[in-house]
């Protein structure tokens, strides 16, 4: 039987934001086509002998200031120790990524999910700098990029020097029939967006917006979903412009409860996402299933979604009047705007392709 490491930077025990879903669903997928899979991850507090759908859980220390990098010479040390055949990395800036790269044994092969999240602080701009560097130098260790969007595969084709032909595009997912069997009485009288609380996710500008479109909306509210080092900053942005009574702070919702998630998703009469660099955006991906109207910047991978799945697009984030028209546009009449669902994939497609990919590569053993 063939045995996979699933890289993981945080535990899918504890969180559930993008690359959590996806290594949860595609370990349960790979699991289910007879591949072995365990997953090697970091946590604050490591539990030993954790699982999740039956796939047994290596957590491991690390030092990950604001939950980033993740450096864990542990799980390095114990990846250098196992025996398995594929070692498949989630994340392409991210420091387990990279304890993937240097512990790759020659009689193994390296698979590489990028989800290049954007740099949101100037260590992290700087960090790509060497990344590139290292991923270039080391390139032939790696059988397969796995891209989320067309985005992501014409910026890393260019990025690095390797052959096309061991590029492929499999966006994340979403849990199509989870969020079809969520139901909901009525409409709630907010907006929501939702993501980790740093500063290149775009929160600022609903914010920002919100004092004009209350002109036009007196009684709508903003509800901000999920946590991060950047909330306090926003916290006092709310409390400058007056705006405590319009805005919730939701916090983080854990994966335990993601009904409650789904619930206030179909609840909103929009959702906004105003992130400056998304290589796919997974919460999009969930809204538009959810069949919310939903309002993104036009850039990075998000452009995929205005282009095909009936995406309200703003150019500039920043300029608080073309964010209130957009909104106001589409808060008349949100029914007006479902979003095309069809242009999401669910994780039963996302995991059919990535089972051909693995069987392919363990086909070259």
């Amino acid at each position: 039987m063939v045995k996979i490491a699933m890289l993981c930077p945080r535990t899918p025990r504890l969180y559930s934001a993008g690359i959590e879903n996806s290594v949860i669903h595609v370990s349960k997928g790979l699991k289910d086509a007879g591949f072995e899979v365990e997953i090697f991850t970091t946590a604050k507090k490591p539990k030993k002998d954790a699982e999740i759908n039956g796939i047994k859980i290596n957590e491991f220390p690390a030092f990950a200031p604001n939950e980033a990098y993740f450096l864990s010479p542990q799980l390095y040390l114990a990846l250098r120790k196992w025996n398995g055949d594929i070692i498949h990395c989630n994340g392409y800036n991210n420091l387990v990524t990279l304890a993937g790269l240097l512990a790759k044994k020659k009689s193994q092969r390296l698979v590489i999910t990028l989800n290049s999240s954007g740099p949101s602080s100037k260590i992290r701009k700087l960090l790509w700098i060497p990344y590139t560097f290292i991923f270039n130098t080391l390139s032939h260790k790696v059988d397969l990029f796995i891209c989320v969007s067309e985005f992501e595969y014409e910026a890393f084709t260019k990025k690095l020097r390797v052959p096309k032909k061991r590029f492929v595009i499999i966006p994340n997912g979403v849990d199509v029939e989870f969020i079809d069997s969520v139901r909901i009485s009525k409409k709630g009288h907010y907006i929501i967006s939702i993501g980790r609380l740093v500063k290149n996710k775009g929160f600022q500008y609903i914010i920002a917006a919100l004092p004009k479109l209350l002109e036009k909306f007196p009684n709508l509210k903003l509800k901000i979903v999920g946590d991060g080092p950047y909330r306090k900053t926003l916290e006092k942005l709310v409390q400058e412009l007056k705006l405590q009574k319009n805005v919730e702070f939701v916090g983080w919702i854990p994966l335990s409860k993601r009904k409650k998630l789904i619930k206030l998703l179909k609840e909103a009469l929009a959702f906004v996402f105003l992130s400056e660099y998304e290589s796919q955006g997974i919460v999009v991906s969930e809204a538009i299933a959810a069949g919310v109207p939903c309002i993104v910047t036009e850039n990075s991978a998000l452009k995929e979604f205005v282009k095909n799945a009936g995406v309200i697009g703003i150019k500039n984030p920043k300029n608080a009047k073309e964010v209130v028209e957009k909104l106001a546009f589409v808060l008349k009449k949100p029914e007006k705007f479902k979003p095309n669902k069809e242009a999401v994939w669910s994780w039963g497609k996302v995991v059919k392709k990535t089972v051909y990919e693995f069987k392919k590569l363990a086909a070259t053993f």
